[in-house]
């Protein structure tokens, strides 16, 4: 095939069969080259069944669907590794979804497809080669696992909360998403055997609309909260959660943030890491955190 891909084109092709009666599914290779897609999504399918979706216009829908897998730690460098998933949360209109291997992702998946609305679909690369560990009262063997809280994509998109010790007032509760959830369960694993602080690990599905009552139900009560993204910390998810869970009054004994050093992202193994969270990464923000509250 000698034609290049617009991913614009590839994104306003599906955007255009969805408002004809259509129930497309984009898929765009590397979540990296959303950015192309932007206006496609924020200025026109976000904002149809918005604006035209009144009498006369009432069937005016927008049934789109785009899955893109976001995230790095495949060495594939500065340009197909980030996680850029937040320049789309807020966006009016448009609903983002990013399951973890804890949640039902087919079912997530199925309730986009049947939505009316247009969804990005964010499937984090680190997860493909996951066993999906939703079915059941228990996460890798150790972790009790509830899933709470109802989702606006038609069906259930839970929250995932865990713990592994029966959600008895953890010192911790970490919020997170995606591809983060490995990272975060190893490090709640680790903080309890060595350090006996016990996490809770609060997992949303949706990140847009943000799923704030049930995210601040899932706070351990009186416990400090830890933000967690791949992504850099500034103005994202953990931002939005901390923010959230102040104007609940959710503010326990401190609160942090950690993300992506500010850097681009090296292609080099041992470079990689070094910019990207690690589970070590959440262990020293979680005892910082302790510190700081004593």
């Amino acid at each position: 095939m000698t034609s290049p891909i617009s991913e614009s084109g590839i994104t306003g092709i599906g955007a255009g069969m969805a408002v004809r009666g259509l129930r497309p599914i984009v898929e765009i290779m590397f979540g990296d080259f959303l950015a192309l897609c932007a206006d496609q999504l924020i200025n026109h399918a976000a904002k149809w069944p918005l604006m035209f979706g009144r009498e006369p216009f009432a069937q005016a829908k927008c049934p789109l669907v785009v899955r893109t897998p976001m995230g790095g730690r495949r060495g594939y460098g500065p340009t197909h590794s980030q996680s850029i998933e937040r320049l789309f949360l807020g966006a009016i209109g448009l609903r983002v979804l990013a399951p973890s291997h804890v949640h039902d992702v087919g079912g997530i998946l199925e309730a986009a497809v049947v939505d009316d609305g247009p969804v990005l679909f964010i499937e984090n690369k680190l997860l493909y080669n996951k066993r999906l560990q939703f079915d059941g009262e228990r996460v890798d063997e150790d972790f009790e696992v509830r899933y709470v809280g109802r989702g606006s994509v038609g069906d259930d998109v839970p929250v995932a909360v865990l713990s592994l010790t029966g959600f008895e007032g953890e010192d911790v509760t970490l919020y997170t998403y995606g591809g983060m959830a490995p990272f975060a369960l190893e490090a709640a694993k680790t903080l309890l055997i060595e350090e006996e602080l016990s996490v809770r690990v609060v997992l949303p599905a949706e990140l847009h609309p943000f799923p704030r009552a049930t995210l601040a139900a899932a706070w351990s009560e009186g416990s400090a909260v830890l933000a967690v993204e791949e992504a850099n910390a500034d103005f994202g998810f953990g931002a939005e959660l901390l923010a959230t869970l102040a104007e609940a009054g959710c503010t326990g004994r401190g609160a942090a943030r950690l993300g992506q050093r500010a850097q681009v992202i090296p292609s080099c193994r041992p470079l990689e890491e070094d910019v990207l969270p690690q589970a070590r990464d959440i262990v020293a923000a979680v005892l910082d955190l302790c510190r700081r509250r004593s």
